[in-house]
């Protein structure tokens, strides 16, 4: 005969291992921060640290050109981020070239890009880029975590 905890043990380890109970572990969306300036880039990441997303920074477009040429060596088919966020207020639209380079080795990953108020040659090849959400000018922080959240959400629903 077993004992009351034997047969809680023994559900317990029957409900953990049944399929029908088993939930997925949760991954955290992994956004690519790309900024030159220190302060504009640390406070990208601290919102999105905030927001429990797992945060790479990149301080050049050539680290991202970097991880993007080093999948293509390992055969991965994706840039390895659910998102990369470029604040190019620093550099202009120059920095939209590395973008541009993850969308000819056809890299989907979704894009926010932050540009100086007046680039409008950067806002087009954003827009041509497909960026999911174009900021121009002054960021406000609870509309660039609302666009965060939309970009990523259907990747990772709740």
């Amino acid at each position: 005969m077993r004992t009351h905890r034997e047969q809680n043990t023994r559900d317990t380890w029957h409900e953990l291992h049944d399929p029908e109970h088993i939930q997925p572990v949760p991954r955290r969306a992994s956004v690519m921060v790309l900024g030159a300036d220190p302060a504009d880039r640390m406070t990208l990441v601290t919102e999105l640290l905030r927001d429990g997303y797992h945060v790479i920074e990149a301080h050049h477009e050539a680290d991202l050109v970097d991880m993007a040429v080093d999948r293509m060596l390992h055969a991965q088919s994706t840039p390895g981020v659910d998102l990369v966020v470029a604040d190019l207020r620093r550099h202009g639209h120059r920095g939209l070239h590395a973008l541009a380079l993850l969308r000819q080795a056809e890299w989907f990953t979704p894009l926010v890009v932050l540009l100086n108020e007046g680039d409008q040659e950067g806002q087009r090849e954003a827009e041509r880029l497909g960026a999911g959400a174009l900021f121009v000018g002054r960021l406000d922080l609870d509309d660039f975590r609302m666009a965060v959240l939309n970009l990523v959400e259907p990747m990772w629903p709740a």
